[in-house]
């Protein structure tokens, strides 16, 4: 037994006038009231179940799901529709709110910015410093702050207009009165097929159809469903409404982590040391380790009687010492005859040609 039958039972119970109260009040709230009792009850459970689903669901989809097979086609578009409205209400009333934070603020966002209509005047009059000139600057001044006042003024009155008719839109009566129509269009459209015959036997025991009634089930369906309808709507609203706070939410969040990114991105900018000086540091402090100079100041590393290598100034070379006999270059000519007596013709004519003797007995003559 349901807990809703059990009360009632234990209602009837206690005192008749608490019954007809009781009575009372599911009539007010139960459409389709009749004399029969089960029906009555029947319906009050599928209502209670019914409900309980709705309160169950955390999406719009399932929401759907929750109406019964023979309405759910016909009911879908219209749910889908008042899913829509209410997204819609919920983008305008973030935007509404966002208007008038940054508007009370005296911060105008820069796609609501006027500008001036461009007016030439000339240098010396404008520098003049007169009180016409100032008279005049001043006046196009606050022509400019009248038109930007009167711009954010007109927005706000505009965005609230447009606030108030989503919430027309997604009032919870007039969403009744949009599902309710699409309910009783299924209904006279299907009616004729919940009928089911009333059979009556004769005397001779043949049976025979007395007459055809509507099933009490598919009225009690029908009944439940016209009262869980505002639940329906309520849900639908209270999951768009869950959505698009986790979405402000989440917006909010990038936006912080955004302004920490930038924050951090200025400090690593700001001026420090080099990459190559950082590794010239490095390779300095690993040479002092090794008793080593660095490259530039030519280290020359000598082996000391302890065993370990020390780094000495290279030493200027003795001025007695005697110089590399230099290689002849690659264009010079082997010596000939030939070449002597053109060499002793360019030493001049004071000079007499010197005989080589090649045999080497002889003397040159003089």
């Amino acid at each position: 037994m349901s807990p809703t039958s059990t009360n009632m039972s234990f209602a009837r119970a206690l005192s008749p006038s608490l019954d007809a109260l009781t009575q009372a009040v599911v009539a007010n709230t139960v459409s389709g009231r009749t004399d029969d009792a089960t029906t009555d009850i029947f319906r009050e459970e599928l209502v209670t179940v019914l409900m309980k689903k709705i309160a169950e669901c955390r999406s719009v989809d399932s929401v759907i799901d929750c109406v019964y097979q023979d309405y759910r086609l016909a009911m879908r578009e219209p749910l889908l529709n008042i899913a829509s409205w209410c997204d819609k209400r919920q983008m305008v009333k973030t935007s509404y709110d966002r208007l008038v934070t940054t508007l009370g603020t005296n911060s105008v966002p820069s796609r609501l910015h006027v500008k001036a209509p461009e007016f030439q005047l000339t240098k010396e009059f404008t520098e003049s410093g007169s009180a016409d000139a100032l008279a005049a600057k001043q006046a196009f001044n606050s022509a400019t702050e009248t038109f930007q006042s009167s711009i954010n003024e007109a927005v706000l009155a505009a965005k609230k207009a447009e606030l108030a008719f989503w919430a027309s839109k997604c009032d919870t009566n007039t969403m009744f009165e949009a599902l309710s129509k699409v309910t009783a269009e299924v209904w006279n459209d299907r009616k004729r097929g919940y009928r089911m015959p009333v059979i009556v036997k004769d005397d001779d025991g043949n049976n025979h159809i007395a007459r055809w009634e509507v099933s009490p089930q598919k009225r009690s369906e029908r009944d439940a469903l016209n009262v869980c309808t505002p639940l329906l709507c309520n849900q639908i609203d209270t999951i768009v409404e869950i959505r698009h706070r986790a979405l402000n939410k989440k917006i909010e969040k990038k936006r912080d982590t955004a302004a920490q990114a930038d924050v951090e991105m200025a400090d690593a900018t700001k001026p420090g040391p080099s990459i190559q000086s950082l590794i010239d540091k490095g390779l300095n402090a690993r040479l002092k380790k090794l008793n080593l100079v660095p490259a530039g100041k030519k280290a020359i590393i000598i082996q000391t009687s302890s065993g370990q290598n020390s780094s000495k100034d290279p030493q200027p070379k003795a001025s007695g010492s005697k110089p590399k006999p230099s290689k002849p270059s690659s264009n010079s000519k082997p010596a000939t005859k030939a070449n002597a007596k053109v060499d002793n013709k360019k030493k001049g004519k004071g000079k007499a040609p010197v005989k080589v003797d090649h045999k080497g007995k002889g003397k040159a003559k003089a």
